[in-house]
């Protein structure tokens, strides 16, 4: 290192000696009298196992780095505060520790020689690499042209780095495990408000989203104006029993093979509220995650019942074709599915509105302007498949079997493959609902009481309370924690909670039931009326969930 030697904000003196030696002359120093500096970089010691059974096997391999203090009877670490940590344990019994020691230095040159030192060894996170830096400017007074000098990179480089400590805690916990990198941050930096950072941190994480992605979702948020602030959601406080505000990519709390039944209607890629920023890819990235992780804790012989409409207004995959076509989607879930041998074998199709095909909801979608041969079919239907896993599951008792059973009159209304059950209309704080009825003739047919239900898309949590009240173990992941007052309310534990109050107001703010009503048509028909004038195009569904 050559001889730094200027002046600081401080009008201080401002040298790194040159002469400065990481090798030298091991004393073996008492550990009582080591201490390690404020300023010292890093700030997070990570795992310690590993250097553990590194000085187990083969003793201190690199001695310690110090100074001595100005009052020459203690000594400062430079580097390895690690290993300094791994000594000073009971295990080890030592007092010493052998160290290179150094001449007596200022403590800003102290910090820098640590910072030179774990940027070697690449031990630094983005957020300890920005809190060295803003230490170096607010503690010592160094300039951004005196870091610069010492090889921190350009002043707008170091700026950029800094602006990562305005990012909110969490946001910043991201980045130091590695979840984010410092470029999410710079971009996350420009959102003033910590919410905006920390949801749109959450999807970047959760999809993958590189950075260039990032930006432009960062920067489409702030074009639309939409990071204004905005009236808050209140979020209750407290668990859920059964119920993980979580992404169902990762269900680590359940046991391999513990769930009897699936009943879920995944995000159909429609652009609902909780599908905004989200890519085609993106979405059966997702999509293909939370299908694996259903594969690994279904039981042998369980069973899937999955409703997930087909695409009716595709564009493409980036929706720029000038034209509207219909994006089938089964396949795609058969194909996730049968990497964990789980096979579809039967399929009902939900007719969603039972007046579909008659009164205002057909007619006013054909006007004297309507084309003959230009007639569209009127979308009232999904379809609910049913996949089986390979292999035979436990039977339970025979008091269980028949409590279980659905009678033969049941059985001749549900066996046939057409479900006429209307949707739910303007009922809940969620743009998407499962019907109870629905989820009651899947849970009833496809398990026994006793058994465990699982929905990893959960929503506004119908399909756990409906098997409850079937004496079903549920259990419900849900991604997007704006929906916890919905669900806490339909499992009655919303009246218990201090903040209840909030969720009154929820679907007034979320959806009005004037808006749902219209959402419901379209859902029926699927079609604009201006279609058939050449205007409009096909319309999405609404899915259930």
């Amino acid at each position: 290192m050559s001889e730094k030697s200027k002046t600081n904000g401080r009008g201080e003196s401002v040298a790194f000696n040159g002469n400065f030696n990481f090798e030298g002359q091991i004393q073996d120093i008492p550990i009582a009298k080591l201490s390690v500096p404020l300023s010292y970089p890093r700030r997070n010691e990570s795992n310690l196992d590993t250097l553990r059974k590194s000085i187990r096997r083969d003793g201190l391999l690199e001695p310690l780095t110090v100074c001595k203090s100005e009052d020459g009877d203690s000594f400062m670490v430079i580097d390895g505060t690690r290993r300094l940590t791994v000594l000073a344990e009971a295990e080890f019994g030592r007092m010493t520790a052998p160290c290179i020691v150094q001449e007596t230095m200022p403590l800003g040159e102290i910090a820098h020689l640590s910072f030179e030192k774990n940027m070697e060894r690449k031990s630094l996170s983005p957020i300890e690499i920005a809190f060295h830096m803003k230490s170096m400017q607010d503690k010592y007074g160094y300039s951004l042209r005196d870091l610069e000098t010492f090889g921190y990179g350009s002043p707008a480089l170091i700026s950029q780095k800094i602006k990562l400590l305005y990012l909110s805690q969490s946001v910043q916990k991201k980045i130091a495990k590695g979840k984010l990198t410092a470029t999410h941050g710079v971009y996350l930096a420009k959102l003033e408000k910590a919410k905006h950072q920390e949801n749109m941190a959450k999807k970047a994480v959760d999809f993958g989203w590189p950075a260039k992605r990032l930006k432009i979702a960062v920067d489409n948020l702030i074009r639309k104006g939409k990071a204004s602030p905005k009236e808050t959601v209140k979020i209750p406080a407290g668990d859920v029993p059964g119920v993980y505000f979580k992404d169902a990519k990762d269900m680590s709390e359940l046991k391999d093979e513990s769930v009897h039944l699936i009943v879920t209607s995944p995000p159909y890629w429609i652009g609902m509220e909780y599908e905004k920023d989200v890519s085609y890819d993106e979405h059966w990235e997702n999509i293909k995650g939370v299908m694996a992780e259903a594969s690994r804790v279904l039981v042998p012989g369980g069973i899937v019942a999955l409703n997930v409409g087909d695409i009716h207004n595709f564009k493409g995959a980036k929706g720029k074709n000038d034209f509207t076509q219909i994006q089938l989607v089964g396949n795609k879930y058969q194909t996730f599915l049968r990497k964990g041998q789980i096979y579809l074998t039967d399929q009902i199709v939900w007719v969603k509105a039972q007046n579909a095909y008659h009164g205002r909801n057909v007619s006013m979608r054909m006007s004297d302007k309507t084309r003959h041969t230009g007639y569209r079919i009127v979308h009232a239907h999904e379809p609910v498949y049913i996949f089986r896993k390979k292999g035979d599951r436990d039977i339970p008792s025979e008091e269980i079997d028949l409590n279980s059973r659905i009678s033969k009159d049941e059985w001749r209304e549900w066996a046939p493959s057409i479900w006429e059950i209307n949707h739910v209309r303007g009922a809940n704080a969620h743009p998407s609902t499962f019907p109870a009825e629905l989820v009651s003739r899947l849970v009833r047919m496809f398990s026994f009481e006793g058994d465990s239900v699982l929905d990893p898309f959960l929503g506004s949590g119908t399909t756990v309370k409906v098997a409850r009240e079937l004496n079903r173990e549920a259990i419900g992941y849900e991604r997007e924690l704006q929906y916890k007052p919905v669900i806490m309310k339909k499992l009655g534990i919303a009246e218990e909670n201090p903040e209840a109050g909030s969720m009154a107001g929820y679907g007034k703010r979320s959806m009005n039931e004037e808006q749902l009503e219209q959402a419901a048509v379209k859902a029926e028909a699927a079609v604009k009326p201006e279609f058939f004038e050449g205007k409009g195009n096909v319309q999405e569904p609404v899915p259930a969930g």
